[in-house]
């Protein structure tokens, strides 16, 4: 709590590094177009570091919230309606959560104006009401999480020239000599055909060290499915197919620099699992390469 009476409002970062340099030094691209999220409409932002009743968050509360699962089903309930019965709201998020943590959530997405009380309902706050998913939302709490957690320059919604698949690159993060490419899916149920055609065929022009399609699901079901799909599809794009089915937590190796992962483990470990693993096939690549090394099927 705080004793101030004079409300924070939160500013989202502005982006002044190398990011543009290093992808053009290190990728051979060159940067067209990112977005912000001051700017884009579709992102959920925080309304307040200090709100107007006193209670004080950090420029990183939201994103832990967000890595929370029962947050996000929190944030989709409100946006699939405008008024919710108290119990209801309660009872579709947090049946697995303590009355505490119900309340933690509830009271955040009050005091930043995602949730408003009207008589006995909730209803869609203000901050919400141009919000259609959690898409662009999705992109940016991975996207800051590489930035702040890994120290990467990194961009969302990625515009490259020499880029000939149509699209933009969901999240794009460098650094020194490493890059990885995230396709962020806030949702198992419009994945399509076409959408891992794209991400296969914009790995395979970017070539990013990990290329991440990262669905956001707890089922293994689907991610099972998603990992045939994705097989398939590198081997009709000619990529050979890999010698053994590589599992490291939540994240799966399809074939090259190729990974599938679902976020059961949450965002944040998920990542982390990610670049550990990219760094490791980098060191092997290279060891490999300087001893003549080759793999043998």
């Amino acid at each position: 709590m705080s004793n101030s009476l004079c409300p924070i409002p939160y500013c989202p970062p502005e982006y002044n590094d190398s990011f543009e340099h290093d992808l053009s030094l290190f990728c051979g691209f060159t940067l067209t177009g990112y977005k912000q999220p001051a700017p884009d409409g579709e992102v959920i932002r925080p309304r307040w570091i200090v709100t107007p009743t006193g209670i004080s968050y950090t420029d990183q509360t939201f994103h832990t919230l967000f890595n929370d699962a029962a947050f996000r089903t929190l944030l989709r309930c409100i946006l699939s309606q405008q008024r919710w019965k108290r119990e209801d709201l309660s009872q579709h998020f947090g049946a697995r959560l303590t009355k505490k943590q119900r309340s933690l959530y509830l009271t955040y997405c009050q005091e930043q104006a995602f949730l408003e009380q009207q008589g006995s309902d909730w209803r869609r706050g203000p901050q919400l009401q141009q919000i259609s998913n959690l898409g662009h939302t999705f992109e940016w709490v991975v996207m800051e999480y590489l930035r702040v957690q890994h120290h990467m320059l990194a961009r969302y919604c990625v515009h490259l020239q020499e880029m000939t698949v149509q699209g933009d690159l969901d999240v794009v993060a460098l650094r020194d000599n490493f890059s990885i490419m995230v396709e962020c899916k806030s949702s198992s149920s419009t994945i399509t055909k076409q959408s891992i055609h794209l991400f296969v065929q914009r790995a395979t022009e970017f070539r990013p060290d990990i290329a991440l399609f990262l669905i956001d699901t707890c089922s293994e079901e689907a991610l099972r499915c998603r990992f045939q799909q994705l097989e398939q599809e590198t081997l009709c794009s000619g990529h050979p197919a890999s010698a053994c089915r590589l599992q490291c937590g939540s994240v799966y190796w399809v074939t090259n620099n190729l990974f599938l992962a679902n976020t059961a483990t949450g965002i944040h470990s998920t990542l982390d699992a990610a670049i550990q693993i990219g760094y490791a096939l980098k060191d092997l690549t290279q060891f490999m390469a300087s001893k003549s090394c080759r793999l043998v099927r």
